[in-house]
């Protein structure tokens, strides 16, 4: 599931330990069977709720209510949408709602209807320039080619027509198509294209072995490519960049300490920190209590944590199991901001009414 929660209309109050094990019980199964078993409706607990990069492929979401939600780069390709309302939806025209069974008798804005329109004419004028120039083009053209694409499957197919024109991509120009599987939620197809790549005798370069971390399948994966780029990175004076560290420090499935351990020698090594750092470091964050845990170290690091997107991120992004939101919409409706929320927070999770630090935590000045 992505970071998205329930829709603001028809809301459901759901057991928060009964929902995680279902959701760990049923990782075969596609975004919606889980949301279905759930308990939740998706005529009625789609709408308003952030779906970005949910895969709705293959589903039947007929009537399903998505106003006001959010779907950048979701995916509706070949899924039932007959009547299904999309009207007030952000970035529609990223979701290949024109790839949906019956996206016509849909729902939209006249605005969605315009931008969907527009993706379909750049994506056939995109196509036919590819057919038309195919056996013209240099191995540089179809770099530029695999660069345009907006998706991991269009990627995929350029990459295809390129073999068969006889020219092979090289490590740098994968990367691009790896980037594309970790957006689409295509990291087992792109974690194969990535063994396939080296077991053909192709050598990875450090935006390769970066993009890799991106579609391992588990932590460990990731660390053993992390390493490997370090190794070679050494060897001619170099370390890996922020993204590799932020990269694989985001992989880190909830090992907390080992995230740690990670940005610690980032920081060691004076690789820059930015807010991206923090973010991945969340991303491995079990809790909120981690998440506390993550604050205290980047305030040790240097890394100015009163930033308001950090706020935010925590608030309004993250759905930790130790969150309870009836106290934060409580404490909201009190009147307090989102920064006195934190701070509030914070004070709970660490449990000691005499840590002044937990105050400076998020209002240091």
């Amino acid at each position: 599931m992505s970071s998205g929660g329930i829709g603001a209309e028809g809301s459901v109050n759901l057991d928060l330990e009964a929902a995680l094990e279902i959701i760990e019980s049923t990782r075969g199964l596609s975004f919606l069977e889980r949301f279905k078993l759930l308990g939740l409706d998706p005529k009625i607990n789609l709408a308003g709720g952030d779906w970005r990069n949910c895969d709705f492929s293959l589903s039947d979401v007929r009537e399903a209510d998505f106003r006001n939600s959010r779907l950048f780069h979701a995916n509706f390709r070949s899924a039932l949408v007959e009547g299904a309302d999309f009207r007030g939806a952000g970035d529609v025209h990223t979701a290949k709602i024109h790839l949906a069974i019956g996206w016509r008798d849909a729902t939209f804005d006249d605005y969605q209807i315009v931008l969907i329109e527009s993706h379909i004419d750049k994506m056939r004028s995109y196509q036919d320039q590819i057919a038309a120039h195919r056996a013209a083009m240099s191995e540089k053209q179809w770099f530029y080619a695999i660069k345009a694409c907006p998706s991991f499957s269009e990627a995929k197919q350029v990459l295809e027509q390129m073999e068969a024109a006889g020219y092979r991509l090289n490590a740098y120009a994968y990367s691009y198509i790896l980037d594309r599987a970790k957006r689409d939620r295509k990291t087992g197809e792109g974690w194969a294209m990535f063994n396939q790549f080296v077991a053909d005798g192709g050598q990875p370069d450090a935006a390769m072995y970066t993009a890799g971390i991106g579609v391992a399948p588990d932590g460990n994966s990731a660390l053993t490519l992390f390493d490997t780029l370090s190794k070679s990175a050494a060897e001619i004076g170099v370390l890996p960049d922020e993204r590799a560290y932020n990269m694989v420090i985001s992989r880190q499935g909830g090992n907390i300490s080992q995230a740690l351990r990670l940005f610690r020698d980032m920081n060691n090594q004076g690789v820059p920190i930015s807010r991206h750092t923090i973010y991945a470091l969340f991303d491995s964050c079990k809790s909120f209590a981690n998440a506390v845990t993550v604050l205290m170290e980047a305030r040790k690091s240097g890394v100015d944590i009163n930033d308001k997107s950090f706020v935010d991120e925590l608030l309004n992004t993250r759905n930790y199991p130790d969150l309870d939101r009836n106290d934060i919409d409580k404490w909201k409706n009190d009147g307090l901001s989102d920064r006195q929320v934190i701070i509030r927070l914070v004070q709970n999770t660490l449990k000691d009414p005499y840590l002044s630090s937990a105050m400076i935590v998020l209002n240091n000045t």
